[in-house]
């Protein structure tokens, strides 16, 4: 959808009907006050694209994991401003990090980012997710092609990193 239009109902359910014909789940991200749309998020089953193919034919993660889970990953867009500057965007990775592990008992989250959007990349690392290798010029956006940073984090790991944000946790409610 252009920046320079304003998003109509029809322009979501195209977005969110295209987002999932490849394979993405998408999810609204609410506020608690008052129920108002502020991003939105997707749970991505990676077990077949060639990016995870990739990194187990490199041999940097192994796939004799526990479960018959699938290796999972998220991508999460904050839209709305005012939700931003209030971390909207922090709570719900969090939240993201614990439906995949916690409800879903997936074994391995495997995600990408753009290698220049720091931030994200430093925010999943105080979270608990290790970079494990760089695609060159792998994403490509509308504003050009990016090398895109794989992260990866373990059930194992979460058990460990999940203690320190227990009272943010606590407060999760998926409807």
């Amino acid at each position: 959808v252009s920046k320079s239009k304003k998003q109509t109902v029809k322009d979501v359910f195209e977005y969110v009907n295209h987002r999932r014909s490849e394979g993405t789940e998408v999810f609204g991200i609410l506020t608690n006050h008052d129920n108002m749309l502020v991003g939105t998020t997707g749970l991505i089953n990676w077990e077949k694209k060639i990016e995870y193919q990739k990194i187990l034919n490199l041999k940097l993660i192994k796939r004799d994991l526990n479960s018959a889970s699938p290796p999972l990953g998220f991508g999460l867009m904050i839209g709305d401003k005012k939700a931003q500057m209030l971390g909207v965007g922090g709570e719900a990775y969090l939240y993201m990090i614990s439906l995949i592990f916690d409800f879903l008992k997936a074994d391995i989250i495997f995600n990408m980012a753009v290698l220049k959007y720091i931030e994200v990349i430093s925010m999943a690392e105080r979270v608990g997710f290790n970079k494990i290798h760089t695609l060159s010029n792998h994403i490509e956006l509308s504003s050009g092609k990016y090398h895109g940073v794989i992260l990866t984090m373990t059930q194992n790991e979460w058990l460990i990193k999940k203690k320190r944000f227990r009272l943010l946790l606590d407060k999760l409610k998926i409807k």
